[in-house]
């Protein structure tokens, strides 16, 4: 596992590194802090701005950090996990 947690890059705004350990895979800014409002807003990262898309918005960091997922990159995932067992759905 690579990213660790939240890399403080301003005082109110976070990056989140998952597999890319070069590029960050989200941005976290904390709104209206101190007051009854605050929350933190999750964005996609993307080098054009504009591109950037919004994962959600969160009550506390932790909960920011949780909400950005780590990509498991294809034929990772061991075959047994995969099967269904004979049956499982009924009659197909």
């Amino acid at each position: 596992m690579i990213g660790t947690g939240p890399i403080r890059i301003g005082r109110d705004e976070w990056a989140l590194i998952r597999n890319d350990p070069t590029t960050p895979a989200a941005l976290v800014r904390r709104m209206h802090p101190g007051t009854e409002f605050e929350h933190y807003r999750v964005v996609t990262f993307d080098i054009d701005p504009a591109e950037r898309r919004l994962i959600g918005r969160f009550r506390t960091l932790e909960a920011a950090d949780r909400a950005v997922r780590y990509t498991v990159p294809a034929g990772r995932i061991r075959p047994a996990l995969n099967l269904i067992p004979k049956g499982a759905w009924g009659k197909l």
